[in-house]
């Protein structure tokens, strides 16, 4: 059957490649590196089927030679971790023949990379299958020299593409531009090189960086500079800090791109297949997407295949099973792929049963997917109101905390400021009624008294509108609004508290309806899924097994 793969990946000079290298190996030839000096020799490489250079109508004429076009890309890169390609890793229909699997590759490099201006590098591999000492196999995993009993399972295209566009001159488009932060009296403004030298005329000018007498820096232009009899401190204007990127490198580094490409792909292949009259389609989606219930697969890496292969020859050659090693993701791609099959097969005789019986086929919808669904989206909801409860918490505790703050300070102010009150006419009265010629130093000092006082409540008054201030409750109104909005925040505490309980008890009604759902199905469609959900499998394919069915 028809596969689905496409990868993009970054070959840069920050971990350790260059497209030199990786063009001399996908083409298996042997390319010197100009930026380096290194060569690199591939030309034992086998099952190339295919290469060719796609160039856009104005790159020059020499870029159709692997070793210049890659060369010039390591040239115009300065930088060490500079990126120098993007490469595309395709999986090609075993159905279509190699002609057709070239105008395959070729279309789509065409429409989605060459028309943007970019040179690509095209490698089509188709190696044999092998064993873990790299000997081409049978389909009875024996070793072979015959290609026509070798097994050719693994047809796929590398698509080496360039970074940066061609410019209609044939030259490489910068990445970005520099952006000179000009100024025209208090107006700003980012320009690079070309939009400066249009706008210069009418007053703008660039900024350079200037030390005053007392060591600080300041952006003056040069005129300015040379007015005041400052130092410039650096050469280089000012700028943006990353300059202005190229808009066709910016779209195609854009993160849209990569599912744009995915789609794009997925429409080529599945138009090719249908023009030889095969029935195979492919899907970008994953199986979540597709709304499948199979478990994908985990990518081996290079040591776990050589450990699987190894394996597999041991077995063949009769070791005891005690006595093979095989890798953990093996193992557990072995199990994925028996619980894939189990649920297919259960799947084949759920479709059987639910040919005689209408209702069982509802049952099965309504217990398998509709309640599932139920499920989820209910516990979606839990998280939100759960959300919204600690937000509305927070938002009361908040509020009621200022306003006893505002309670209690403006309480215990004014306490102090009646207290003071009662001193002030203690001394009214006592000066109403002492002689002045008699007691003039008495009266001396109640006045003292009095004046002490009465900076004293100045002074209380000051900190009540403080605090009314610092609280936001200035007016008696704005403090009752407040009140009013804890209560309502009180109110809606408790609605949520009713949701959150009204959703539990929804819940649980729900598993008990999947539940009840699964009971009524009849005994031999019980028995199959009780299989995949109970296990007679090991303790991992139940725990996968439950975990998609949600059943348990």
């Amino acid at each position: 059957m028809a596969i689905y793969h496409l990868s993009v990946k970054i070959i840069g000079r920050s971990s350790g490649r260059s497209a030199v290298a990786a063009a001399a190996y996908r083409s298996g030839e042997c390319i010197t590196n100009d930026w380096d000096g290194v060569t690199h020799d591939f030309r034992k490489k086998n099952w190339i089927e295919f290469t060719e250079i796609l160039l856009p109508d104005h790159a020059p004429e020499n870029f159709k030679d692997r070793k210049t076009l890659w060369n010039a890309v390591e040239a115009a890169e300065k930088s060490k971790s500079a990126q120098l390609a993007r490469e595309f890793e395709l999986a090609l229909p075993k159905e279509l023949p190699h002609e057709r699997q070239v105008d395959l590759i070729e279309k789509f490099v065409k429409e989605e990379l060459v028309s943007k201006g970019m040179c690509v590098d095209i490698a089509i591999h188709n190696p044999p299958k092998t064993n873990d000492r790299h000997q081409p196999i049978d389909a009875y995993g024996k070793v072979t020299h015959d290609i026509e009993k070798m097994q050719f399972l693994n047809p796929h295209a590398h698509v080496m593409c360039t970074m940066r566009p061609l410019g209609p001159d044939g030259k490489w488009e910068a990445k970005s531009q520099a952006e000179y932060l000009c100024r025209r009296g208090q107006e700003e403004q980012a320009m690079i090189s070309q939009e400066y030298a249009a706008k210069k005329q009418l007053g703008w000018k660039k900024q350079y960086q200037y030390q005053t007498e007392d060591k600080k820096k300041v952006w003056l232009s040069a005129e300015e500079g040379c007015e005041l009899g400052l130092k410039r401190f650096s050469k280089q204007p000012k700028t943006t800090r990353y300059g202005r990127k190229n808009p066709t490198i910016e779209f195609w580094n854009s993160e849209e791109r990569v599912p744009a490409w995915r789609k794009a792909w997925e429409k080529a292949v599945n138009e090719s297949l249908e023009k030889i009259g095969s029935e195979e389609r492919v899907d970008a989606r994953s199986y979540e997407a597709q709304k499948l219930e199979r478990l994908p697969t985990i990518h081996l890496g290079v040591a776990a295949v050589n450990l699987e292969k190894r394996a597999n020859r041991e077995e063949k050659e009769g070791i005891p099973v005690q006595f093979i090693k095989r890798s953990d993701i093996g193992n557990l791609n072995r199990k994925i792929h028996r619980y894939n099959r189990m649920l297919e097969s259960v799947g084949k005789e759920i479709q059987v049963l639910m040919i005689f019986t209408e209702d069982i086929k509802k049952q099965i919808c309504l217990a398998f997917l509709t309640l599932k669904n139920h499920m989820t989206i209910n516990e979606g909801r839990q998280k939100e109101i759960q959300k919204h409860k600690i937000e509305t918490d927070q938002e009361r505790i908040g509020l009621s905390g200022r306003i006893e703050y505002y309670e209690t300070e403006s309480t215990r102010i004014q306490k102090k400021v009646e207290e003071l009150r009662q001193k002030k006419q203690v001394i009214t009265e006592q000066l109403r009624h002492i002689n002045y010629v008699l007691h003039y130093r008495k009266i001396s000092e109640l006045k003292r008294k009095l004046k002490i006082i009465e900076q004293n409540e100045s002074v209380l008054k000051d900190y009540l509108n403080r605090v009314q201030k610092n609280s936001g409750f200035e007016t008696s109104a704005i403090l009752n609004a407040a009140k009013k909005q804890v209560s309502e925040l009180e109110l809606n505490l408790e609605e949520i508290l009713k949701t959150q309980k009204n959703l539990n008890m929804e819940q649980r009604n729900l598993i008990e309806e999947y539940q009840n759902s699964y009971d009524m199905l009849p005994d031999e469609l019980k028995k199959i899924i009780q299989i995949g959900l109970n296990g007679k499998k090991s303790k991992e394919e139940s725990r996968i097994t439950e975990k998609h069915h949600g059943c348990r």
